[in-house]
């Protein structure tokens, strides 16, 4: 009996994660399965992405003399990397950036020579979208990019934001988001060559405006192989899928000319996407049942319609415990789905990560019944889940005013 304990034990203290079942923390990264990173009061983490060495690049906002860009780099065990990341800073393995009175970042991507693009937006004579990108090592690419700033500002109407970026396979970059012209706020994509300049050639002079109702706000997009680009977002609080020809016409063979508002019962709200192997579109948000928030995810097929293959209607409204919202999801080589937010606890909002089958049922083989709950401070955010070569999953979001990367393991 003794030697069976003993042989436990040290198979737990060899193999940390030896019994760890999908959906539970993975304690080899960080310090625990946990980093916290606090850079100032203030934060706010907008989005990461992983690089092909595994390495977790996030990217937010900070207070320094202003909201500035935060932007910093983490190994694949959860270190911050002091060393091959703005080495040579006055704070290594991270890196900030204002123009003008204000800047914040809301999006985060890598492109084919994994050089690093952030965007969001930035108030100079009023607000613009903004368009940075930085050198592997961490460095603004001053001299590749818009020499010899690094990153480019676009005026659009009387202000604009960006709120997502992707790269084409031509290596054009789509920067999109929300403007305001002649009072309206517009579904806006522009698309920026590999140096950093306008492409007159995509939709007018360079830039798509796309007004439906009275009230357009994108939030999300994702580029498919085909470089059509698929954008999400409201209009009129009515949830709104628009998909893009590769040159910025909307592409009038998806949805109803192009367009699609799937009908759940409830008014919602999508803030993510992402594209399964068979090329389906996945959405992920919340919608309000009754006055309480309930998680979302929509699942349509390439041509624009709901798939009824996923959970008989092509979406899932889930209620976990007293409400709660999906704000990011990732898909896996199975075509599983994770999908994250916040779960509002007994006391405050907690960390929430669900796993789903292809067919729209949770995957009660992860976590509790197909979901993971975790508390470890006060009003928990995942805003973010990427995965990891391995498959197990990074989640990123904010506690307690700031930074936080947890694992969890996939298989």
């Amino acid at each position: 009996m003794r030697k069976s304990i003993l042989i436990i034990v040290l198979i737990n203290l060899t193999f940390p994660n030896a019994h760890a079942a999908p959906g539970q923390l993975d304690t080899t990264f960080g310090s625990a399965g946990l980093r916290v990173t606090p850079v100032s009061k203030q934060d706010i983490l907008s989005a990461i992405t992983i690089n092909p060495s595994d390495s977790i690049l996030i990217t937010g906002i900070t207070q320094t003399t202003a909201p500035t860009i935060f932007l910093a780099q983490y190994t694949s065990s959860g270190a911050l990397d002091t060393t091959n990341f703005n080495s040579g800073g006055s704070m290594p393995g991270t890196q900030t950036l204002l123009v003008g009175s204000r800047s914040e970042a809301n999006a985060i991507a890598l492109d084919s020579s994994n050089k690093i693009l952030v965007a969001g937006f930035a108030i100079e004579s009023q607000t613009n979208i903004l368009l940075a990108r930085y050198n592997t090592n961490g460095t603004l690419d001053t001299s590749g990019f818009n020499n010899p700033n690094g990153y480019v500002t676009l005026s659009v109407g009387t202000g604009a934001t960006a709120n997502a970026v992707g790269v084409q396979s031509t290596g054009k970059i789509i920067v999109a988001g929300t403007s305001v012209n002649g009072g309206t706020p517009s579904f806006t994509l522009a698309r920026f060559t590999s140096t950093g300049t306008l492409d007159t050639t995509f939709g007018s002079s360079g830039i798509t405006l796309t007004q439906i109702g009275a009230l357009n706000i994108l939030t999300a997009i994702v580029i498919q192989s085909n470089d059509k680009i698929v954008a999400i977002g409201s209009v009129d609080n009515q949830i709104t899928i628009i998909r893009y020809n590769a040159d910025g016409s909307i592409d009038t063979g998806f949805g109803t000319a192009g367009i699609l508002q799937p009908n759940v019962g409830y008014p919602g709200i999508i803030y993510d996407v992402a594209l399964d192997s068979s090329g389906n579109i996945i959405v992920a948000g919340s919608v309000i049942v009754s006055g309480i928030y309930k998680s979302l995810l929509i699942r349509c097929t390439s041509s624009g319609a709901l798939d009824t293959t996923f959970n008989t209607t092509g979406y899932v409204i889930q209620l976990i415990v007293y409400g709660s919202e999906y704000y990011s999801l990732t898909v896996q080589s199975d075509n599983k789905i994770i999908a994250a937010g916040y779960t509002i606890g007994r006391i405050s909002n907690e960390l929430t990560i669900s796993r789903y089958l292809t067919n729209g049922t949770l995957d009660t083989g992860y976590g509790s019944s197909g979901t993971t709950i975790s508390d470890f401070g006060t009003d928990i955010f995942a805003q973010d889940v990427k995965l990891q070569s391995s498959g197990n999953s990074i989640t990123a979001g904010l506690t307690n005013g700031t930074f936080f990367l947890k694992r969890y393991l996939i298989s």
